[in-house]
């Protein structure tokens, strides 16, 4: 059932690796219209500037917060402190903003995940939505999402009625002490520098005084703000006036003066992530060029938008697959037989080397580099040998690699005979028992027996280690 909502871009807190519960409610929110989310690719540490930008550039919050599997065990207060400390940060986030939110999350969070009445909360039982039967709450999950939906529709024509103003692009507010101390002429030619360095224009970068008309009026029309959080700064209320208005803000903190901020106990006290760690502390002109250009770099990372629901089911479908990257090896002759194993590992693996599939190798790079390069880095080898596999000079030599690489301790080889023709084994393989695909009932079932071999010889090699 659709109605007349033709999209929403929502920002999408979840955990990544829970695709049961992220698809279970991503199908109920786009019963009611198209979800879009933007997709975060950056590597490193959390970047609390991105994430308070992205949220307040959203329609809407949503928030699908599981517990990981714990193995039968209750989870402990400490473990689901660790479990839920990115759905904390992004939470007080979602606060801040004032943007329409809900959040779902699994009952023996409790009160850890407590949220303000202006945040939709529900606790859902982990268990029935990952039942194979049918979900006894569905209609009541069903129902708060028709509600929300329909109240990010009316956010969304709300602000539709507001004046028109142009998407700020670019700006930023430099606000900093008056003093020279420990802000000279050197310090802010850096901050400057960088700044300009990839294309900021500064809207700003004297210290108001006061909260001023004037000031509200430069805060709306800029993207983020670079700002100081030490003590005597803090003392003004101007940063913690920036924090409680969802402004994004690089934060900066001189150690030479203090060791801490004011900020660090009462505003960052209860995140053990994220706030802590995106503080750029500095005590030299070096520090501090280095600190901001880190965090500009990590704000040009360009985000994916995932707009289409099949893009989207696609995103969290990958989560169920395995992480451990896969090099399958084979000659051209046997292309046919060897793709039909490649799709299998393909629906089971997010990683998977086959360099015939057309975007395994890069265009333009040196395959032999690649493919060495590649091998070096995959734990699971699986070579399809066959007469057309020894007859061939590169699939012996990437052979000699694979069990160089076992001898090593780098790789497990899940070497298999796909035809039933007699083969001469060179000596180093001759122990090693490989599958016989003609034994087999189909491509799946051999990929399914591989990888329980991994699995059990994986469990062999670490209780070997440990002993």
């Amino acid at each position: 059932m659709m109605n007349d909502l033709s999209s929403v871009h929502v920002f999408w807190s979840h955990r990544y690796k829970s695709p049961e519960f992220n698809l279970y409610f991503f199908k109920l929110f786009s019963e009611f219209g198209e979800i879009q989310f933007d997709l975060d690719a950056g590597e490193g540490p959390t970047c609390v500037t991105r994430l308070e930008r992205s949220i307040r550039n959203s329609d809407a919050f949503v928030g699908v917060y599981p517990i990981p599997e714990l193995n039968g065990q209750i989870p402990s207060p400490a473990q689901l402190r660790k479990a839920s400390q990115y759905f904390r940060l992004e939470l007080d986030i979602a606060v801040r903003a004032g943007k329409p939110s809900v959040v779902f999350f699994d009952q023996q969070y409790g009160r850890l995940l407590k949220c303000p009445p202006s945040i939709r909360a529900y606790p859902f039982n982990s268990l029935e939505i990952q039942a194979s039967g049918g979900k006894p709450s569905i209609e009541i999950h069903r129902r708060i999402a028709r509600e929300f939906m329909a109240e990010v529709k009316a956010f969304i024509q709300f602000q539709s009625l507001r004046p028109i103003v142009p998407p700020v692009v670019n700006d930023v507010a430099v606000i900093l002490p008056d003093s020279e101390t420990p802000y000279g002429q050197e310090e802010r030619r850096i901050i400057r520098s960088e700044l300009a360095e990839y294309g900021y224009q500064i809207v700003d970068c004297v210290a108001p005084q006061e909260l001023s008309l004037l000031l509200h009026s430069k805060l709306q029309q800029v993207e983020w703000v670079v700002t100081d959080i030490g003590a005597p700064f803090v003392e003004t209320g101007i940063p913690s006036y920036l924090h409680g208005q969802c402004i994004p803000m690089l934060r900066l903190l001189c150690t030479s003066n203090e060791k801490a901020s004011p900020f660090e106990s009462t505003l960052f006290g209860n995140f053990e992530t994220g706030y802590p760690k995106d503080i750029v502390r500095w005590h030299d002109a070096k520090m501090l060029k280095a600190g901001i250009h880190d965090r500009i770099v990590s704000l040009q990372v360009p985000l994916k938008r995932m707009n289409l629901l099949a893009e989207a089911l696609e995103y969290f479908s990958s989560a169920a697959l395995r992480q451990e990257r896969v090099f399958l090896s084979y000659a051209g002759e046997d292309c046919s037989l060897a793709e039909e194993v490649s799709i299998e590992l393909k629906k089971r693996f997010q990683t998977v080397f086959d360099y015939r599939d057309g975007y395994s190798i890069p265009t333009g790079r040196p395959w032999i580099e690649e493919i060495h390069n590649r091998l070096a880095k995959s734990p699971i080898a699986i070579p399809l040998l066959s007469p057309a596999y020894f007859a061939s000079g590169n699939c012996k030599r990437e052979l000699r690699q694979i069990f160089a690489a076992v001898d090593e301790g780098k790789t497990i080889a899940l070497p298999v005979k796909i035809r039933r023709d007699h083969l001469d084994l060179p000596e180093f393989i001759q122990a090693e028992q490989y599958a016989r695909f003609w034994e087999k009932r189909s491509a799946a079932q051999l990929v399914d027996d591989l990888i329980r071999d991994y699995d059990r010889r994986l469990t062999e090699n670490g209780a070997s280690a440990r002993s």
